[in-house]
């Protein structure tokens, strides 16, 4: 039975009763208030509740090992060689600014500057690694100068100057040599006037070693001490070593020539140069073996190369004598090359050393004579591997002279 019926039902029975009590009691019916019974909507039915999953556990992933990288050696930068310099006066102890500060190197045909602090201090980064000289110079002071030997790293010198003692030029004029006498190379001449830097002297002070810009570079010169008023004194100027007196330049003797039957044909070998072998030395004739013929052209030799060491300063300074005199010598060693044939076996040591004097010596002294007849002068670098070259040479020429002399008994 519905919900509906049911409320009908129990209205009429409500209205029923009413009606009965009233006519039991006689009264007049009075209105009766009728009470509107509403139909509600049944209720909904509520849901059963569904049960709710458990949460599943999900499984938290454990760490995992992260391997430690190894350390790998990481090379040492070699550092680059640098130089700080500390110029102090050496009476005193006191930082000398302004004072320039040059490192040089020949080998590496460079040179770095620079001028010192109010601290007396210069710094010098990134050098090239090589083999340097420092110069100091500063106003009112001597020059200083030091081989620096190999730079490798970083580097602190400390360098004391000394007042400096000056030569002014009393003459009208006055020759600047390579050494202390009239028999070495003119290097340039000075003025009235003139003054220069004493760095040394002989020792008898007739002679004093001076400071002298020629040409290109700074070198030494020598002036007489007559022709100069020194200011200072001398007795804080070191002796320096004299020079080897060159060998007076004589008349070389001729070269030799060999008869040659109108049937005869010379033969002749072309020989290049070590450093540049596209580069012809010459063209020699090669004949019979002629023990005096060889021993004169060693002796040829041995005079040309000890003119060519004497000439090498003035041709730095760029004295054209000096250049002129250096070329005439490198020509007379090319212009006088004969070679032998047939040597007999107790002369092959000499004739070795003959042969291997020659070629060398003009070889590694070529750069020298090529700068003097291109430019007429020579630069350091050059300067120095022909006087080196000089020297080897005849440290292997000289014995060998000495040698032939006493088999020919001369």
């Amino acid at each position: 039975m519905n919900t509906c019926a049911k409320t009908i039902r129990t209205g009429l029975f409500v209205l029923f009763l009413l009606l009965g009590l009233t006519a039991c009691n006689g009264a007049e019916p009075t209105s009766t208030a009728v009470v509107e019974v509403q139909e509600t909507e049944p209720a909904a039915p509520t849901a059963e509740p569904t049960e709710t999953p458990a949460p599943t556990s999900t499984p938290t992933p454990g760490p995992t090992d992260t391997p430690t990288p190894v350390p790998t050696d990481t090379p040492t930068p070699t550092p680059e060689p640098a130089v700080t310099v500390l110029v102090t006066d050496e009476e005193s102890g006191a930082a000398v600014g302004g004072a320039t500060v040059e490192l040089s190197s020949s080998a590496l045909g460079a040179s770095f500057s620079q001028t010192t602090d109010a601290g007396g201090q210069a710094v010098f980064l990134a050098l090239p690694e090589g083999n340097y000289i420092a110069s100091v110079s500063a106003e009112g002071y001597a020059t200083f100068r030091q081989s620096m030997g190999r730079l490798t790293g970083m580097v602190e010198l400390t360098y004391q100057l000394k007042a400096m003692i000056a030569a002014t030029v009393t003459a009208d004029s006055t020759v600047l040599r390579s050494g202390p006498g009239s028999v070495y190379a003119n290097l340039g001449t000075a003025e009235a006037g003139d003054v220069f830097e004493v760095i040394g002297q002989n020792d008898d002070a007739s002679w004093l070693v001076v400071a002298f810009t020629g040409g290109s570079g700074m070198t030494e010169a020598w002036i007489a001490g007559d022709d100069v008023d020194v200011s200072g004194s001398l007795e804080k100027v070191a002796v320096a070593e004299v020079p080897p007196t060159p060998a007076p330049v004589a008349t070389l003797p001729p070269v030799p020539t060999a008869t040659v039957t109108p049937d005869a044909t010379p033969d002749f070998i072309t020989l290049y140069y070590v450093s540049n072998p596209n580069d012809i030395l010459g063209t020699f004739p090669v004949r019979p073996f002629d023990g005096n013929a060889m021993y004169d052209n060693m002796v040829r030799m041995q005079l040309s190369l000890n003119t060519m060491a004497g000439a090498l300063p003035g041709a730095r300074a760029g004295d054209a004598a000096a250049c002129a005199s250096y070329v005439a010598a490198y020509n007379s060693i090319l212009n006088s090359g004969i070679f032998y044939e047939e040597v007999p076996a107790d002369w092959e040591e000499i004739d070795f050393a003959y042969v291997l004097s020659f070629i060398y010596s003009l070889d590694r002294t070529r750069p020298a004579y090529l700068s003097c007849v291109n430019s007429g002068q020579v630069d350091q670098f050059n300067h120095d591997l022909a006087y080196q070259t000089i020297n080897q040479t005849l440290g292997l020429l000289n014995p060998t002279i000495a040698e032939a002399g006493g088999r020919l008994g001369r």
